[in-house]
This record gives C-alpha cells, structure tokens and sequence, in this order.
C-alpha cells in the first residue's frame, strides 16, 4: 500500500505531526532485515502507523510499543465479527453456541448449569437468559435432577446436537479461510507460540471471560 494514503490519513486525524518524519518513521520499522518476511516488512500495517505517530509526536521519548500483544487483540476483534456473522446465519449468538457446544460435549450431551462456566470459553454471565432461548429454539430442553430437587440438566434434543455440529463446522472452516495467509509451517509454529503465552498468562491471570456476549 502507497505510503501516501497513510500520509493523507494520518495528516486528517494528526495535523500536528510532522508527516514527513513520519514517513521516515514508517520505512525505518517497515525495512528491518528479515529475509523470511520482507514482503510482510515492506508493507505498513495499523500498528506500524500508530508507533510512528508517537515517535513522531514525542521523537526525545523513546517510546516503545509491543506489536505482538496490539495485533493479537486487533485479530480478536476481527475474528469476533467474523464469528458472529457465522452464527447469525444459524440465527445464533456466540454465547448461545458456546452453551450449546458446551453441553454436547458433555457426555450424553447432559450437563448442570453451574458446571457450564468450567467448559465455556467465554463469560458465563447472561446464562439464564441464553438457555432460555436455546430451550425456545428446540435446541435443549430442561430435566429435573433426580439427584437434586432444586437443579435441573441441560440436555440436547437431537436437533440440537445436529446444529451444534454443523455451527462448528462452518466455524471450523472460516477460521482456516483467517489464517490462509499462513502456509502449514507458520501455522503450527504459531499455535505452539501461542499456547505457551496462554499456559504462562493464565495461572496468574486466571479466566479472562469475555463480558456477557
């Protein structure tokens, strides 16, 4: 992309910034030597741009940006609007999937709701309301507990248990087609980078939940 474009961008939102430093901002982190993506560094992404504006701003500070962590979160928000596109073709939320697949992979696709916070990966905020829509939809049903009067069990009817499938499926597919701009290799050496940040944030950090999707 033209270095121009992100001049007339920067030059509405930052007047005050001298964009002519900037560009020289952007070239120096966009060239640092790196056979094996120099088609990637030759090409300024968001986090690029944003790092040259405080340099450029504050050029005495020295300030240091982390692009890792800043486009993890800026591929989660795509991944999310991604994602909930595909369960709006299901007439699905993310949350309702999530108590959803939670429950069918529970063993005979049964499960009490106060264990549904262990198999989500997202908040277990708004849960009542969630069943509720599942259970109008067909999709579960409620059971007494036989074990405890005052709990009820989740179950998945078999259509449930069919959509539950055929949503991850379609997940499955559209979260290959986000990463297609890596070959096998970079993909797995990714995920096990990834991995390893999960497994070291988490036992301090805990569950992060997600508000109440």
């Amino acid at each position: 992309m033209p270095f121009g474009f992100f001049r007339k961008v920067l030059a509405r939102f930052c007047s005050k910034i001298d964009v002519k430093n900037l560009d020289v901002e952007i070239k120096e982190r966009t060239s640092m030597p790196n056979e094996d993506f120099s088609e990637v560094n030759g090409t300024p992404d968001f986090f690029d741009v944003q790092e040259a504006e405080w340099h450029a701003r504050f050029p005495d500070k020295n300030i240091r940006c982390n692009g890792t962590v800043t486009r993890l979160v800026r591929l989660a928000q795509h991944s999310r609007r991604r994602t909930e596109r595909i369960f709006e073709r299901y007439g699905l939320s993310i949350g309702e999937v999530e108590v959803l697949s939670a429950v069918v992979r529970s063993p005979d696709h049964r499960l009490q709701p106060k264990h549904l916070h262990e198999r989500m990966i997202i908040s277990s905020g708004g849960l009542t309301a969630r069943i509720d829509s599942l259970e109008k939809k067909g999709a579960l049903v409620r059971e007494p507990d036989a074990r405890d009067r005052r709990a009820w069990i989740l179950q998945a009817t078999p259509a449930g248990v069919a959509l539950a499938i055929e949503v991850h499926a379609a997940h499955v597919r559209d979260e290959e087609r986000f990463i297609e701009a890596l070959d096998s290799e970079e993909s797995v050496v990714l995920e096990r980078l990834l991995k390893k940040l999960v497994l070291s944030v988490e036992p301090e950090e805990g569950d992060p939940g997600a508000g109440d999707l």
